[in-house]
């Protein structure tokens, strides 16, 4: 459920078993196998940062949101090249069910086709350089393939990605998260994260951009890179390229 294009998605349960927060964490990201042009950051290694909020219908950073169906809001965090030290566990606990909200996080070297790595270690191994053995198990994430968003949307939440690209499906779905409505019969349209398909960076705005996006994978043509936009010139956190988005 979690696979998504330009998004990396994950929970952030209570490790300790407890059922308490307090613990400071830092949340790794591997890019592990990326395709060309972006395979030359393969290796390389960012870290979460603070998660902001921003409203689903919008993509603003300002909640309160105008109230939507089924959640009006969710936790989005961008990548940088430090650490960021936080207790991910009561930030993105719910205590009215007792279950976790996902924080999705966006850089434009989280690509469709990509696999990363997700890696969490305790505040204080900074100190020790942060030792390999200080870390979680990796949870392995591949992405989902340019412009495939879901299986299904004839029902609310829309099924995960199914390896394909249709126009009812995916086109379709990207145009109602545009027009903010689902189907006839059903009110909510697929979350955003899904629906954002910019190039560059997820922008957190769904735009007609998106939708033509969607539909030139469905035809297909191919992604804008690497003859639009230059690929990354060195794979070096401190020195990763700002890519020219439109």
């Amino acid at each position: 459920m979690n696979q998504k294009m330009r998004y990396l998605s994950f929970h952030a349960g209570d490790p300790s078993g407890t059922g308490v927060g307090g613990r400071s964490q830092a949340v790794r990201v591997t890019f592990m196998d990326l395709p060309a042009p972006y395979h030359v950051w393969n290796g390389v290694q960012m870290w979460v940062q603070e998660p902001e909020r921003f409203c689903e219908n919008s993509g603003v950073r300002t909640p309160p949101c105008p109230p939507t169906a089924p959640h009006d809001d969710w936790l989005g965090a961008k990548l940088d090249c430090d650490p960021w030290f936080g207790d991910f566990y009561s930030m993105t606990r719910d205590p009215s069910n007792d279950r976790y909200e996902a924080v999705h996080v966006y850089h434009e070297g989280i690509i469709p086709n990509g696999t990363y790595w997700i890696e969490v270690t305790e505040v204080g191994c900074q100190q020790a350089g942060f030792p390999e053995g200080s870390f979680s198990s990796p949870l392995d994430m591949e992405q989902s393939r340019w412009g495939d968003l879901c299986g299904s949307c004839a029902g609310y939440p829309c099924l995960p990605p199914d390896g394909s690209v249709d126009i009812v499906k995916d086109v379709t779905a990207t145009l109602d998260k545009f027009k903010n409505v689902g189907p006839p019969f059903y009110n909510p349209a697929v979350v955003e994260v899904r629906a954002d398909h910019d190039w560059c960076i997820a922008n957190q705005r769904i735009d007609i951009s998106d939708v033509t996006f969607c539909l030139d994978a469905f035809r297909p043509v191919p992604p804008p890179w690497p003859w639009r936009y230059p690929p990354p010139a060195f794979a070096d956190c401190m020195t990763l390229p700002t890519l020219p988005c439109p």
